[in-house]
């Protein structure tokens, strides 16, 4: 997320603020009770811990490890068959075909994936395949699996056009420059041009051409896998059933959803050390993930999502208007959303009737509101820090933003936007703060104190 440091001498508030709160607070319990968060299903115990907020829920909490007491399956990339059984000794190669294995599965099993990357061809889709059994999918590599949904292309010259490469490649979503890491220390995306030509004369650029059956680039070098990436508007994850997903980088993702859709499902969802980065198109924005009326509690735990082309986290509960969807994000980063003339592109955005807490985010680089809250949902934020909005042409740039009668809560959040508005209401929108410390940025609309 490129400098996110913080010098103490610099945090000047311009709201009413206490003395930093040390070892708690004791309307820490109120500020979750206001926020109508279901304490009976999902206890959370705010405290601080070595002066970090900690939400005192964990995974095993939300989904405990006796949950899958199915048969184990293992992935396994370099030793694996699709036409295995997925069994000890009998591994498959592709995410998409242990997804097959769960879903005809009578428990839900623990699925241990081991190799990578795990590219287009081995990925979690492979169409319109959803996981419709619960499933624990772990990486037990080093590190975090890498998933993305390229392919390996061959790449040729043409004398026309000598400063560009070209490969057989369609539904093309998005090219990524592997060399180059921008101010958040994303992939640098090379920009879309209307022909074979205008890609010649500019460098980090891209275009389909031959009737979009092939795709053209110029990276000032020659264009190979190991440093340029193709990504396609296929499908990502998605699933309609309870699911816990650990130490998984997904990158890409066309369908609705983006990264990750999780759809109609009753039940919990638990992502621990997971990453959802790049999905969608400037033609198709996606968000990195999507919550599609889950009736349960979404949790991220140490996850980042960046670099969408829509929002970083979006949850929704159309169904009714009682509070059945609950996300908890706990040390969760996220950077640089929004593409195209798409408006309101958040780090994260509730809707209706949802019922948000984040413990620690840190988030930066939105385009139309950081943090967006509308309708009637509710949010609160225990620490942590936000950055800038750089606006969307229509509505007004700012770190957080509550709308029509959502409220938000912020407590120990140090915002340092780049001059744009850090709290806006409208509407019968409320912001409540405390020890809410503004770098740089105002407020406008109905902010109150806790």
């Amino acid at each position: 997320m490129g400098d996110v440091s913080r010098s103490p001498s610099r945090l000047v508030s311009r709201l009413p603020s206490h003395s930093p709160v040390s070892g708690g607070w004791g309307g820490a319990l109120a500020v979750v009770a206001d926020s109508e968060w279901n304490q009976t299903s999902y206890p959370l115990n705010p405290r601080k811990v070595t002066g970090a907020w900690q939400s005192g829920l964990t995974a095993e909490d939300i989904l405990p490890a006796a949950f899958f007491n199915g048969t184990p399956l293992f992935v396994d990339l370099a030793t694996g068959n699709d036409a295995n059984n997925g069994q000890a000794g009998q591994p498959v190669k592709s995410l998409h075909r242990a997804t097959d294995l769960i879903n005809a599965s009578a428990l839900p099993p623990r699925v241990e994936v081991d190799g990578g990357p795990f590219i287009r061809d081995f990925w979690w889709n492979s169409g319109t395949k959803v996981l419709t059994k619960a499933a624990w999918f772990e990486y037990v590599g080093v590190g975090r699996a890498l998933t993305h949904n390229a392919n390996n292309l061959t790449w040729s010259t043409d004398a026309s056009y000598p400063n560009a490469r070209k490969a057989t490649r369609s539904a093309v979503a998005r090219v990524f420059d592997l060399t180059v890491l921008d101010e958040w220390g994303h992939y640098a995306e090379f920009s879309k041009a209307a022909d074979a030509a205008a890609v010649n004369a500019a460098y980090h650029t891209w275009a389909q051409i031959n009737a979009g059956a092939d795709v053209i680039v110029n990276r000032g070098g020659g264009a190979l896998n190991n440093n340029t990436r193709v990504q396609l508007t296929s499908n990502g994850l998605r699933t309609n059933a309870p699911l816990r997903l650990t130490g998984f980088d997904i990158e890409g993702g066309g369908g609705l959803g983006g990264c990750l859709h999780l759809q109609n499902i009753t039940g919990n969802v638990v992502l621990e050390n997971c990453s959802l980065r790049y999905p969608g198109s400037d033609a198709t924005p996606r968000d990195c993930w999507f919550a599609d009326n889950v009736n349960g509690l979404v949790a991220f735990f140490d996850c980042d999502f960046s670099s969408a082309s829509k929002d970083g986290g979006n949850a929704h509960w159309t169904t009714d208007a009682t509070r059945k969807t609950f996300v908890l994000t706990e040390r969760c980063t996220g950077a640089d959303f929004g593409r195209g003339t798409l408006s309101s592109n958040n780090a994260i955005t509730g809707h209706e009737s949802v019922v948000w807490i984040d413990f620690e985010g840190d988030y930066d680089g939105g385009r139309g509101g950081l943090l967006r809250f509308i309708n009637d949902s509710r949010f609160a934020m225990f620490g942590g820090r936000l950055g800038r909005d750089f606006g969307d042409g229509s509505i007004t740039p700012s770190a957080v933003r509550i709308d029509n009668t959502a409220q938000a809560r912020l407590i120990d959040v140090v915002i340092e936007t780049g001059g744009e508005l850090a709290l806006l209401t409208g509407d019968s929108g409320v912001i409540y703060t405390r020890n809410v410390s503004l770098i740089a940025g105002g407020a406008s609309g109905d902010i109150r104190e806790l």
